[in-house]
């Protein structure tokens, strides 16, 4: 009877043991789960010394310890996007290039009108304004053909000016036309022509 009772207590704390066990592998299992999950949300699970301390002061009056603040955690596989930057803009640069073209022709009848019959002149100077920046064409001379061409430049955009050039007559001609000649450019023409009539002198 004896031997019968004491192996049904050895049989019930046996019972007993297994039964803890499966409670403490099942509440680590439920507190590793929580954990993770907490992590997986950014969430910092608080330490046991912060959670058993209290904040403010001890009954004892004197100051208890300050709870610390606890940054949360970026989730896996998350970017954080870059902060908006303004993008600068680069200031417009502007030119103005103009040109300026010259007929010239000898006016044999003296009319100021260049016929049909009548011929170019060549190397007639002419003299540009100094109000450009740069200029080519240089030498300013008429070619074989009565034409010339002068092209400028100057920084900034094209606006309304006045510009005068100015005729030189070759040796033996005289200008039936005026020998200044002032030309109003806009912001708009980039582009400008003129012409300029000499007859011979009469000896």
């Amino acid at each position: 009877m004896s031997d019968s009772r004491g192996s049904v207590l050895k049989l019930g704390w046996t019972g007993r043991y297994v039964a803890f066990r499966r409670r403490v592998i099942i509440l680590g299992a439920v507190v590793l789960a929580f954990t993770t999950l907490a992590c997986e949300m950014g969430v910092e699970p608080a330490s046991p010394e912060a959670s058993e301390a209290p904040a403010g002061p001890t009954p004892t009056g004197t100051p208890g310890p300050t709870p610390t603040m606890v940054a949360s955690r970026t989730p896996l596989g998350h970017i954080e996007p870059p902060p908006d930057t303004p993008t600068p803009t680069a200031p417009v640069l502007a030119d103005c290039f103009q040109s300026f073209q010259f007929a010239v022709w000898q006016d044999l009848d003296g009319d100021g009108v260049w016929g049909e019959s009548e011929p170019a002149l060549a190397g007639v100077e002419v003299r540009p304004p100094g109000s450009f920046a740069q200029m080519w064409g240089d030498p300013f001379l008429s070619g074989a053909d009565g034409q010339l061409t002068i092209r400028t430049w100057y920084p900034g955009l094209c606006t309304v000016q006045d510009h005068t050039f100015r005729a030189v007559p070759p040796e033996g001609y005289e200008l039936t036309t005026p020998a200044s000649i002032t030309i109003a450019t806009t912001s708009i023409d980039l582009a400008y022509e003129a012409q300029l009539g000499f007859r011979p002198v009469s000896p």
